[in-house]
């Protein structure tokens, strides 16, 4: 698994080569009760391509790899078991096109699109799932489908934002876009004293209530679509980062009420032109072509899949409005200083991402399978990931356990909550295993990540195309139904 911490035994690891050999596994698997899980990539969070439990059967996709262009170049027809560099590489060199996706190429194609699919491009193209046509896709029954829009429409909307508790999609129809000539790259910084520390925290909260502020503008001063941008936050770093998808000029203009803003406050980033000692990268901009950006963003020196294992925990938020920015950096001022319960865990890597997910002119709000998916969270604002590793320079027996890790990471998310609209919800593609409500030991219900109003039709279509829920995670649709009919023996 990508995650050693979540780590699962399968019973046994299919690696079929076509849908008929699915569909022979989903016959044997009914005979002898088996639950049974896809494995697209391999980089769920929480091993779910592994089982929901042990025992499971595995059907891994790696051999559903084409990636058909039509001659035309406006869909291809891509396989469920590709990742998400092999198909950027394969769109970008033979037609020049692109479809949105997240950063990272080690990612599968079909966990990630089938459960939202965000990235830097999300805001100007949609979700991954937003350009999806039709999915091919073998149903635990075994029957074999051509979902979409105007036929099998309720299947095609389950499977656009819950995909993984239906059936398993063998292929892909997807929409694609040209990719654009030039993109600008760019990332801002404040160093106090040229040091790679994090600013102060009146420098942290002018910084991020601007952010906001920027984020939340309307009308004519509403964000262009084609930005993306990002607050990155680590122990001893932070930064506003992200993308423009299109040429520098455009750019300068979008990005310049942000670095007003800045100004007025007080707080403008660092010189461009300044390197800061001890490794603390300065403000930067640069232009360059669709495939160097995603080179580039994928922190990496080639965008084919490596295997890379980690011990980790991510947890997610996704929210419609501000958070209180001085309560915000309060608290990680403190925890910073050793002054909360539970303390910052030694030994342990950390990360928080807030990205700007919606407003006025995002294709996410506005995404053109808004009415053809359950996908819930589009009306959100920001978007959170708050990551937990084990760093490996650390003692290993100075290093607190994992169960001290989750609980700080959890409290952080929690402290968010507090500072915001308490109707959050969660995403499923950072999926968290130990996910819980906040100041609670209680599990966080389905819903919040599948949306409240969409779950109870989500509920009646498991019935109808699941009914035995072959298909099974902790989290999976209607998983509350049926806590201990697969408890681990």
């Amino acid at each position: 698994p990508f995650n050693t911490r979540t780590n699962r035994a399968p019973e046994l690891i299919f690696v079929p080569k076509d849908a008929n050999e699915i569909v022979d596994i989903f016959r044997e698997a009914r005979k002898y009760n088996k639950l049974v899980a896809a494995r697209g990539g391999g980089h769920s969070y929480a091993a779910y391509g592994l089982g929901g439990k042990n025992g499971a059967w595995v059907i891994d996709l790696q051999r559903f790899d084409k990636v058909d262009i039509a001659i035309h170049g406006e869909y291809a027809i891509v396989g469920a078991g590709n990742r998400l560099g092999r198909v950027a590489l394969q769109l970008y060199d033979r037609a020049k096109k692109a479809i949105p996706h997240g950063l990272c190429p080690r990612v599968g194609i079909a966990g990630h699109a089938l459960h939202g699919g965000f990235g830097f491009s999300s805001r100007n193209w949609g979700l991954a799932l937003d350009v999806i046509e039709a999915v091919h896709v073998v149903l635990p029954d075994g029957r074999k489908i051509w979902a979409g829009p105007q036929v099998e429409p309720d299947l095609f909307w389950c499977l656009l934002g819950a995909g993984s508790s239906y059936g398993i999609v063998t292929e892909f129809k997807v929409r694609l876009e040209n990719a654009p000539e030039t993109c600008v790259h760019y990332w801002y910084t404040w160093h106090p004293d040229g040091e790679r520390a994090l600013p102060s925290k009146d420098t942290l909260i002018k910084v991020h209530h601007e952010f906001q502020e920027f984020a939340n503008s309307t009308g004519g001063d509403a964000v262009p679509k084609e930005l993306a941008v990002r607050m990155r936050i680590l122990r001893d770093y932070m930064e506003i980062t992200g993308a423009y998808w299109g040429p520098r000029e455009d750019f300068d203009k979008a990005i310049q009420p942000l670095l007003k803003r800045w100004e007025d406050a007080g707080v403008p980033p660092d010189d461009q032109s300044i390197w800061h000692r001890n490794g603390a990268p300065s403000s930067a901009t640069h232009v360059r072509t669709w495939r160097e950006m995603l080179l580039y963003l994928a922190n990496d020196d080639h965008l084919q899949p490596l295997e890379r294992l980690g011990t980790s925990l991510a947890t997610s938020l996704c929210i419609k409005n501000k958070i209180q920015s001085q309560k915000l950096f309060d608290y990680i001022d403190r925890f910073r200083k050793g002054n909360t319960d539970p303390q910052e865990p030694k030994g342990y890597f950390w990360f928080l991402l807030m990205d700007f997910y919606g407003g006025e002119n995002s294709m996410i709000t506005n995404g053109r399978n808004k009415d053809n998916s359950c996908y819930s969270n589009r009306e959100d604002m920001f978007t959170f990931q708050f990551y937990i590793n084990v760093d490996k320079k650390y003692p290993h027996n100075d290093r607190p356990t994992w169960t001290d890790a989750i609980t700080w990471l959890h409290s952080m998310r929690d402290q968010v909550i507090k500072n915001t609209d308490p109707a959050f919800k969660v995403y499923m593609c950072y999926v968290d295993p130990e996910d819980r409500q906040p100041g609670s030991e209680k599990p966080i219900p389905a819903s919040y990540y599948y949306g409240p109003r969409e779950y109870s039709r989500l509920l009646e279509l498991k019935e109808k195309y699941d009914k035995k829920y072959m298909l099974w995670n902790p989290q999976c649709i209607g998983a509350e139904l049926c806590p201990t009919l697969f408890a681990e023996q």
